[in-house]
């Protein structure tokens, strides 16, 4: 990486930046054509069957079938393997179209949306390759947040944008919309999976039913490999029919587990995977790159910096990649891995997504990616390239990574993909739109009423709902009426609009539904940025101190006005990046699975790795494992009190509503104080006094999803998590605006001034529009209501099956680990990890 050594440091990165902005422009800018438009269909078709020879490829069936369909005026949905074809199966039709038309003024013929900045600029180097291979008059401009068209110029627009769903409803608000889409041909959704899986989709729903009442256009959603593609392509137009592409070949994906040739037992015990350093880097093939994937920015921090020290002897070049480094930094390693001049990229879902890199020849991934979807689009990083085998291995961190790399390769085999659920009636994003529309002219009520009732996300919508939300914004919640600022709209000849002017650029400031901590962008004294933090981590350091972050050691100079002010250091730091947000929840399908695996191995039916079989073998005498129809709980008594170890299997945030839900009626039932803590296995509870009886267990184990509602909205950390919930809703619904013509506010701040908004309007306005969606959502998403209800009901069938153990059995030890992690502690958590392992795997 580049590392900052000087005070002339600043004017070397400026240089490098504007080198790599020209070189970017010189590789997306058309050259002169050999060509005139219109041109036959004939010979339009023909021209794309000479860039597929002059590349030495052969066009794939169903990249041949999707152009025939669209020949034929079909609407398209393009679900296929990560690394198959998908953007030129999507592009090539369209584009003959474009070749056979006059070339006109009036603005775009096709609009290409993409789930991400690094995406959208892979994509336009793609489709403006083709145009200079063909030597065709085919511009690809491209809008986002960092290279935007210029609105006012009409005469320079291309025939084709590439952009994001949150540029798209920019260009949505802006006064010249009609000019750019009215006489747009053809809509490609990319990644549809990772656009409609959140609120972005939900917006981006709203925004194209607008666009289809002045354009007329066919679409093509693109999607890898999804159970619901037809549900995603509803939502892109729910009145449209979609002829269903698929891949007639199955792309092979190959999973296997990292051996442990090391004699540290660690590795099997729920820690970071780290004793596996030196076995991966001897297998790096260093006349190509390979990826090592991470789940979360923490572990890839952590990962990346140990990987650096291990091989600092080597020639090797290791680099990383995640969302809270510059924009600079990430496009650079970008740029080096297509090259090929990266030998291992440590990266997050940041590189997840469908960015071309042709000569990845291994993905390595620590713990499990969680589901089967995500599996299947991080292995397709490997060789993107279409019909060749992907292969993932995993890094275990964990026993249970074992019988999750077997659920895997089971669920793969037989084409089990997990769905991908959409948010169903976000009111906070409906509101953020409806202000969209008020700017300038403003909208008619009656006639945004027909355009929101024709999504799929709101098609449920009264005409008296949607009067309470024009209410809401009209009037404010009483709570608030007396407060000018909360009264955005007003109605001005049938016309809802805004009040002020200010107000509409204050908004045009918020959009979006990407909800992110404001931040503490770090920057070097001599120049440059290197990413950010969040403001919790931030506070917790003092000047002076030293903290690793980009995999560099850095100190701590000043602070001001959301900049840290960093310089590089030696020595050891006292503290390691860390990003709060959500980990990687285990999925359904594969949970269950796993369930299933685990009960063959209790039959002895299944053989795991040879590596692991003594641990489980060392499961089986300290305790249990248990058969599909049992559910675990293993009892034991330490100075820190009477612990049980539950083994539900049903991912991080179902175990920790079921957790909560446990303390807090095994309380109810005997006066009792518990702690809880859980990982995507099951879940701790410590009680204070003593172990619950058996009958109380089961007794606590009962379903009923009217109980569980009741007893949810009971517990005591309930109303936190509505109001960490509030804090998206409310920036999202436009209450709070974090961003200002001043500045941003700080996290503290936004957080402050939500906290205070959510009490006021649950004391005064309980039944306010927000609160309720808040609320709503902690039940759907945070806790997942659905799926704590079907595991409840599963927990009443099965049997209850206790065992009292002595010491830290193979299944409990990850659960705490994950416990301790967070503790306070003089010794370091891998010696005080060795120290208690040592002690459970002696006799008692």
């Amino acid at each position: 990486m580049n590392f900052p050594k000087s005070r002339i440091s600043g004017q070397i990165n400026k240089i490098r930046r504007e080198k790599l902005k020209s070189e970017t422009a010189a590789s997306v800018k058309p050259i002169v054509s050999d060509y005139a438009l219109p041109l036959g269909k004939t010979e339009a078709e023909s021209l794309v069957s000479q860039f597929f020879n002059k590349n030495s490829w052969e066009p794939l069936e169903f990249q041949k079938t999707a152009w025939k369909s669209y020949d034929k005026g079909h609407h398209l949905l393009i679900n296929v393997p990560t690394g198959s074809g998908k953007t030129y199966a999507a592009y090539m039709a369209p584009l003959v179209e474009i070749l056979t038309e006059a070339k006109q003024s009036g603005g775009y013929r096709l609009l290409y949306l993409s789930p991400l900045r690094s995406l959208v600029r892979d994509i336009q180097r793609a489709l403006q390759n083709v145009s200079n291979t063909l030597r065709i008059p085919v511009q690809i401009d491209v809008h986002t947040g960092d290279s935007k068209i210029n609105t006012k110029s009409k005469k320079s627009l291309g025939q084709v944008l590439v952009t994001t769903p949150e540029s798209f409803a920019l260009l949505m608000a802006n006064q010249e919309k009609d000019f750019f889409f009215k006489n747009l041909k053809t809509l490609i959704v990319d990644e549809a999976h990772e656009i409609f899986s959140s609120k972005r989709g939900s917006l981006l729903e709203l925004d194209l039913a607008h666009l289809r009442t002045f354009a007329k256009f066919r679409n093509i959603v693109v999607s890898a490999t999804v159970a619901n593609g037809a549900d995603l392509a509803r939502r892109v137009d729910p009145a449209a029919k979609f002829a269903n592409i698929s891949a007639l070949h199955k792309r092979k994906v190959h999973i296997d587990i990292l051996p442990n040739h090391t004699a540290n037992r660690l590795a099997f015990f729920g820690f970071m995977g780290t004793y596996f350093i030196e076995q991966i880097l001897s297998r790096l093939n260093l006349n190509a790159s390979q990826i090592l994937f991470a789940n979360t920015r923490a572990q890839a921090e952590a990962w990346f910096r140990r990987l650096r020290e291990a091989s600092s002897t080597l020639d090797i070049s290791i680099e990383l990649h995640h969302g809270s480094l510059d924009r600079e930094e990430r496009h650079r390693v970008e740029t080096a891995l297509k090259n090929g001049t990266v030998d291992l990229l440590v990266a997050t879902s940041s590189l997840e997504l469908g960015v071309d890199f042709p000569e990845i020849e291994h993905i390595f991934q620590i713990g499990s990616p969680k589901s089967v979807a995500r599996t299947i689009q991080r292995a397709g990083r490997g060789f993107h390239k279409p019909e060749l085998e992907s292969h993932l291995t995993i890094v275990p961190t964990s026993i249970f990574d074992f019988v999750e790399c077997q659920a895997l390769n089971t669920l793969l085999k037989i084409g089990r993909v997990e769905n991908i659920s959409s948010p169903e009636f976000p009111v906070d994003v409906l509101l953020q739109y409806l202000q969209t529309r008020a700017l300038r002219d403003g909208f008619d009520a009656d006639q945004i009423f027909k355009e929101i009732q024709s999504t799929v996300a709101f098609r449920d919508i009264t005409p008296s709902q949607f009067e309470s939300y024009i209410h809401f914004l009209l009037r404010g919640s009483p709570a608030l009426v007396a407060y000018p600022h909360f009264l955005k709209l007003h109605k001005v000849d049938g016309k809802i609009q805004f009040i002020e002017r200010s107000q509409q650029r204050r908004h045009l400031l918020n959009m979006g539904t990407i909800v992110d901590n404001v931040g503490i962008r770090v920057k070097y004294l001599t120049g440059g940025y290197v990413g950010s933090l969040d403001e919790a981590f931030v506070s917790r350091l003092k000047k002076g101190d030293l903290f690793s972050f980009a995999g560099r050691v850095l100190q701590y100079v000043s602070l001001r006005d959301l900049v840290l002010n960093v310089r590089l250091a030696k020595g050891d730091p006292k503290h390691v990046a860390a990003w709060q947000g959500s980990h990687l929840s285990l999925s359904s399908f594969l949970s269950h699975e796993m369930l299933e695996v685990l009960h063959q191995v209790a039959l002895e039916e299944q053989i795991l790795d040879p590596s692991i079989a003594p641990v489980f073998e060392l499961q089986r005498s300290v305790s249990a494992i248990p058969l599909r129809t049992q559910l675990l709980v293993e009892q034991l008594k330490t100075r820190e009190g009477f612990h049980m170890f539950i083994y539900t299997f049903e991912g991080r945030a179902a175990n920790e509503g079921i957790g909560h839900l446990l303390a807090y009626r095994l309380a109810k039932m005997e006066a009792n104080t518990f702690t809880v803590s859980c990982n995507d296995f099951g879940i701790e509870l410590i009680a204070k006094n003593s172990f619950p009886t058996p009958h109380h267990l089961t007794a606590a184990f009962a379903s009923g999803l009217e109980n569980l509602q009741r007893d949810i909205a009971l517990t005591f950390n309930y109303p936190e998590i509505a109001k960490r919930k509030f804090r998206e809703v409310a920036r999202i619904s436009g209450l709070v605006q974090p961003r200002q013509f001043s500045g941003a506010k700080t996290d503290r701040q936004v957080q402050v001034s939500t906290s205070l908004l959510f009490d006021v309007l649950k004391s005064y306005d309980p039944k306010n529009i927000l609160i309720q969606q808040s609320e709503i959502e902690v039940l759907n998403k945070n806790l997942d209501l659905q799926r704590l209800h079907a595991a409840f009901v599963r927990f009443e069938q099965q049997e209850l099956l206790l065992r009292s153990i002595t010491r830290l059995s193979p299944f409990a030890f990850p659960l705490y680990v994950e416990r301790v992690r967070s503790t306070v502690s003089t010794e370091t958590l891998e010696t005080r990890i060795s120290r208690i392992l040592k002690q459970s795997e002696t006799s008692p």
